[in-house]
């Protein structure tokens, strides 16, 4: 069985294109009667002499062989990369090119238009050349075989991540648990353990039906979780890496003043880059906090444009969320010093006059208000507590004729204001908000959920 020359290449005049829009059939001339009919097509004889082969398109997402014929023809958007088998595209909602590249007809992926030679194996499945063995059972079994292996070797290994988390827990009380203890599921055999979370801080709250306790945790992301003081809660007797490590800038471990607060930077920054057009309008959410197995009372500020309607749309960038009221009139506290900065830089850096055609037409369409500070009451807010933001005075690089800004930003979030009397009237809102911040869950039953 000669292989692959590797010459042999997808050429166009050898593989026209056909009226249907796909790919005209081509068959290697020493097997022009074998087809690629997977379930029909009988085993070779190999008593009968050497095995015919044929060319075909290979797709190794589902494994399978077909015709040139009978391949897909993509499209690719040039503006977003998608590639599909319709001509328009979902996202942008334009015309894409034609791909050169087929595609497959059973899962529609992108394959190589270079044809490979495949043999009906034993069982009547084409496979490759180099999948094919003559003394041997088909390849489907020989898979089968080797992931049955897998499997075990899996079960194994499972097994003994769950002895060796069980040999190394320690169950204390929800009442006990302190910074820097690591919360674990005994139950969890995965590789990762997702659940598996650092604690951050802890507050303990005095309810009418007895004392709870509120950690916020990290593992891949900040999570709240609430127990009731005398619960018991298993963690790691001793840790070998913490969730936390090397996750913080510059390599350390995160604790709990890298979420939910606000750093304001008194460096002037006369070159500031990447930074978004400033928006005005504030947002003062109070609700309850939408997350797996249960609610808190918060209080979130959404900075945002408002749109023709005059509520906040578009791009928006979350202030703050917040459950602890200590930790609220914290963050608080620093959007106060920026505002008061932003004044005062703003005196010294006025905007100029633009003639940017973008900028016209946005200040002829902004709505009443569209600086304004509102209030609204949610059953739910559905967001987490985001990274601390980073508050610096400065002149942007993009936005020069607009004086000096706010920018706000963190590993996520990326906002600018120009209005100081904004930003204080929405502090000044959320304070009125923080006595409903009281740590008790508005789902009593929420403090018996897992972790």
């Amino acid at each position: 069985m000669s292989p692959v020359s590797p010459t042999h290449r997808y050429d166009e005049a050898k593989h026209p294109r056909g009226s249907s829009g796909r790919f005209a059939v081509k068959q290697s001339a020493e097997a022009a009667d074998v087809t690629l009919e997977t379930a029909t097509t009988p085993a070779p004889n190999l008593a009968m002499g050497p095995v015919e082969t044929s060319e075909a398109l290979w797709c190794e997402a589902c494994e399978e062989a077909f015709t040139v014929d009978d391949a897909e023809r993509l499209y690719e958007c040039g503006t977003c990369g998608a590639v599909s088998t319709e001509r328009r595209c979902e996202q942008c909602h334009k015309f894409m090119a034609r791909s050169e590249e087929p595609g497959c007809p059973h899962c529609q992926e992108p394959v190589e238009a270079t044809p490979v030679l495949v043999v009906v194996d034993h069982d009547g499945r084409t496979v490759r050349v180099e999948d094919y063995d003559a003394d041997g059972p088909a390849k489907k079994v020989r898979d089968a075989a080797e992931k049955a292996k897998a499997d075990e070797r899996a079960a194994s290994e499972a097994a003994a991540r769950l002895a060796a988390k069980r040999a190394n827990a320690a169950e204390g009380t929800a009442a006990t648990v302190e910074p820097g203890v690591v919360l674990i599921d005994p139950d969890d055999t995965s590789r990762w353990a997702s659940r598996d979370a650092e604690v951050l801080s802890v507050r303990h709250v005095e309810t009418p039906e007895g004392p709870i306790v509120v950690m916020k945790t990290y593992s891949h992301g900040l999570r709240t979780v609430v127990r009731r003081a005398d619960a018991k809660v298993p963690v790691a007797a001793t840790v070998a890496e913490y969730p936390t490590e090397d996750r913080g800038p510059n390599g350390r471990r995160l604790n709990a003043d890298d979420f939910g607060g606000a750093r304001f930077n008194e460096t002037f920054d006369p070159k500031m880059s990447a930074v978004s057009a400033p928006s005005n309008g504030i947002e003062v959410i109070v609700g309850s906090a939408s997350r797996s197995g249960g609610t808190l009372p918060v209080v979130a500020l959404m900075l945002g444009q408002r749109n023709h309607t005059g509520s906040i749309g578009g791009m928006v960038t979350y202030l703050g969320v917040f459950d602890d009221p200590e930790k609220a009139e914290s963050a608080l506290g620093e959007f106060e010093r920026a505002a008061d900065a932003l004044a005062a830089a703003r005196a010294e850096h006025p905007p100029a006059a633009s003639d940017d055609e973008d900028e016209a037409w946005d200040v002829a369409h902004r709505v009443a208000g569209w600086d304004s500070v509102s209030t609204r009451r949610n059953e739910f807010v559905h967001t987490e507590a985001a990274a601390s933001l980073d508050l610096q005075i400065g002149l942007s690089s993009w936005h020069r004729d607009k004086g000096a800004l706010l920018h706000l930003s963190n590993s996520a979030q990326n906002a600018a204001m120009t209005d100081p009397d904004t930003l204080r009237r929405a502090v000044a809102e959320a304070r009125r908000h923080l006595p409903t911040l009281t740590g008790i869950p508005t789902r009593p039953d929420v403090v018996d959920d897992k972790i």
